[in-house]
């Protein structure tokens, strides 16, 4: 996706009240299904430490859930 588009598509997150990890964390997941806490780090480029936290508040706000059989692994809502 071109980075204008991948920008504009934050920003409208932002509206929703989150933030920059937030939203680079729940568009890798619509993109690309399904993934573990090392791949979302890879593909939202946001770093490996920051991810479980920016995925628990995502659950928090409805965005994201844990898939009941595997631990680590989440997708978009």
């Amino acid at each position: 996706m071109p980075d204008s588009q991948h920008s504009t598509k934050q920003k409208d997150l932002s509206e929703f009240g989150l933030s920059d990890h937030e939203s680079r964390i729940y568009w890798a997941l619509v993109e690309n299904g399904p993934c573990t806490m090392s791949e979302l780090a890879q593909k939202a480029n946001v770093p490996r430490t920051k991810v479980y936290a920016n995925v628990r508040k995502l659950q928090k706000k409805g965005f994201v859930e844990f898939l009941p059989e595997k631990k680590y692994m989440c997708r978009a809502v």
